[in-house]
């Protein structure tokens, strides 16, 4: 019964096609339905190693208490930290990790955090984690904790549909049908912010590994 009740609630909008300009979070025309939302395993304990926060705070500058957050939404949703995370992060705020970061898009819409949410996909994500039973004090995009469940929950959806590397990439900046349509046009879902995110991603192992 709880099952149909999330599947006729839900109608969420984890298609982000892209627009000009700087965030990968730009504009919404077209909408995906989930049928059925990730599973998530009961909230788990997980033991944050001090060298596994202290690299997220060496790449970052975020604080002890946000580096672990991270790490802990990361492993509950079976998201890598520094193959997925941390790149996408890095592109999506220029390198500067910034929870305050705001860009207004051509289409009058704004992305907002680290990863950089849009108004059409925000009230989506937001309805996916309550009917998670997920509690934060502030629903803002600005707040880091909720910005960081949010990302990471949308990174685990498409990795549930099977999206790994430049198609993970990819369709986290223009959205599935926008990804679809780029490899079809294209012959590859190879593209400019998926280079971004790949180079990132050699850049960050690159200080996590010293």
């Amino acid at each position: 019964m709880k099952k149909k009740i999330i599947i006729a609630m839900l109608t969420l909008l984890f298609v982000l096609p892209f627009s000009s300009g700087l965030s990968c979070s730009q504009g919404v025309s077209q909408i995906n339905k989930i049928h059925s939302p990730p599973v998530i395993e009961e909230k788990k304990q997980i033991k944050c190693e001090l060298l596994d926060y202290q690299k997220v705070m060496k790449v970052t500058n975020w604080n002890e208490e946000i580096s672990k957050y991270l790490i802990i939404e990361a492993e509950n949703r079976n998201v890598s930290v520094f193959d997925e995370v941390l790149p996408i992060i890095n592109v999506e705020t220029h390198s500067t990790y910034d929870f305050s970061l705001i860009h207004c898009n051509t289409n009058r819409t704004y992305d907002k955090g680290i990863f950089q949410i849009n108004d059409v996909t925000y009230p989506d994500i937001v309805k996916m984690l309550k009917l998670e039973g997920r509690k934060f004090n502030n629903w803002s995009r600005l707040n880091p904790k909720f910005n960081i469940s949010a990302g990471i929950c949308l990174i685990s959806y498409l990795k549930s549909k099977g999206m790994e590397g430049e198609i993970l990439y990819t369709s986290y900046n223009r959205g599935i049908f926008g990804a679809k349509n780029y490899a079809k046009r294209n012959g590859t879902y190879s593209s400019r912010y998926s280079r971004d995110v790949i180079k990132a991603r050699s850049e960050i192992n690159k200080v996590v590994n010293n």
